[in-house]
């Protein structure tokens, strides 16, 4: 028993604190990390594994090589618009751009619709989808509308979030299209 009559003196009390604050948080971070999933960040070294370091280096390069496969997985489009102005996009790698990269070059008719977007219809069902859900979009973004199979520029943002399947991005300016009722549009890979 202390000589104040069992109370804490103040010299102690800190000290006791200190110590079930840092108990609390070696705890907390020891069971934080074991909960994010993720394999990829280095710990110490484990028999037979060899070192941390080379274990860190090996993490980097294979975070590289994803890198490197996402740039694999997209194609660089021409898009020519009334056979005079041309734009550049990127396409996504999934199942609808795929069907629409094996059918270039083609040229379609796209209509001005709800003072947003240019649209083709070529009736549901007519390309496939894998990733066909509710999302917003940015001015510029190419997409696919599953309902009415509809391919869209989309050159105005107002706000909407709709089921798309997105498919890339026109590079550059796209407002133009607002001054268009309809337009004759090419597509070829760029070589």
């Amino acid at each position: 028993m202390s000589g104040n009559g069992g109370m804490v003196s103040s010299h102690e009390k800190p000290t006791k604190v200190t110590a079930v604050l840092v108990s609390v948080v070696v705890a907390m971070s020891l069971f934080l990390g074991s909960c994010t999933g993720r394999t990829d960040v280095p710990t110490a070294a484990t028999p037979g594994s060899g070192d941390g370091a080379a274990q860190h280096d090996q993490n980097i390069r294979h975070g590289q090589e994803e890198k490197d496969a996402d740039v694999d997985k997209t194609t660089h489009i021409e898009i020519t618009v009334n056979e005079s102005r041309k734009l550049n996009a990127t396409f996504e790698d999934n199942a609808t751009t795929r069907a629409l990269i094996a059918r270039m070059p083609f040229t379609i008719t796209m209509d001005n619709l709800y003072s947003r977007e240019m649209c083709h219809r070529y009736g549901h069902g007519a390309l496939p989808v894998d990733d066909a859900r509710d999302r917003g979009y940015e001015v510029g973004d190419i997409s696919y509308w599953p309902p009415m199979g509809s391919l869209v520029f989309l050159y105005r943002q107002n706000g909407e979030i709709f089921e798309q399947q997105p498919i890339g991005h026109i590079d550059g300016d796209v407002s133009f299209f607002g001054d268009l009722d309809s337009a004759k549009v090419s597509f070829s890979v760029k070589e």
